[in-house]
């Protein structure tokens, strides 16, 4: 527990009693826990996500309890259901955010019980990978309507384009340099704290250009500089 110690102990909660909590209410189901801490973003406003995984969902609600002023957001999970996205990231297949984000905390939580399966079931590289190739089509899909809307002219609609398409190659560099990103809200301040300074300033210059002048160079400037960040 020590992963989430500093949530656990600005809520006057010990772990000990956290696990005894948990397991009593939920005797017969797998239990992860997950908190902002786990990935390095603790605040006075954490709280902890604790999934539970069963094979009687529907005697079951999700709910927010709380011990003290710690805040639990329990989300009920179907096992079949979450081995079925389990067996999606092994075969390579396309899969919405919402799922990556799922595996990705179930992935790197604190396990109670391993009833339906362990962290071993699934790797880090496998999910890192799937969600590396989630951003990367965004990207190219995002990629082509840009240069179509630019063919038609539609320049405003693509300056709106162009900075979510910045905002994507910021999160595959990330993704690419073991910062895995699964919530999008997160991505410009963890670039900004991750990328080194010549790229920040690279990036700066071009956004600047691009909002003064807007002509077809530095379009492309930006797209070249985009496709780079895809592969540093």
């Amino acid at each position: 527990m020590n992963k989430i110690k500093n949530t656990l102990q600005r809520n006057n909660v010990s772990a000990s009693y956290l696990i005894e909590y948990l397991l009593e209410k939920f005797p017969e189901d797998q239990i992860i826990i997950f908190g902002s801490e786990i990935e390095g973003r603790n605040s006075k406003y954490s709280d902890l996500d604790v999934y539970v995984i069963t094979n009687d969902s529907e005697k079951k609600l999700n709910q927010n309890l709380k011990l003290n002023t710690l805040i639990l957001d329990i989300e009920i999970l179907k096992a079949e259901q979450v081995l079925l996205l389990i067996k999606k990231v092994k075969e390579y297949k396309n899969m919405r955010l919402d799922n990556l984000k799922l595996l990705y905390r179930l992935r790197e939580g604190i396990y109670l019980s391993e009833q339906f399966f362990g962290r071993a079931t699934f790797s880090k590289l496998e999910i890192d990978e799937a969600i590396k190739f989630y951003w990367n089509q965004k990207f190219i899909s995002l990629s082509d309507d840009i240069l179509k809307a630019h063919m038609q002219g539609k320049f405003e609609e693509n300056t709106l384009q162009i900075f979510k398409l910045i905002e994507i190659a910021e999160c595959i560099y990330l993704c690419n340099n073991h910062k895995v990103i699964v919530k999008e809200k997160w991505i410009h301040d963890d670039f900004i704290n991750y990328a080194p300074l010549s790229i920040l300033k690279e990036e700066k210059d071009l956004l600047r250009k691009f909002i003064t002048e807007n002509s077809d160079i530095i379009t492309n400037m930006v797209l070249k500089f985009c496709n780079k960040l895809r592969y540093i």
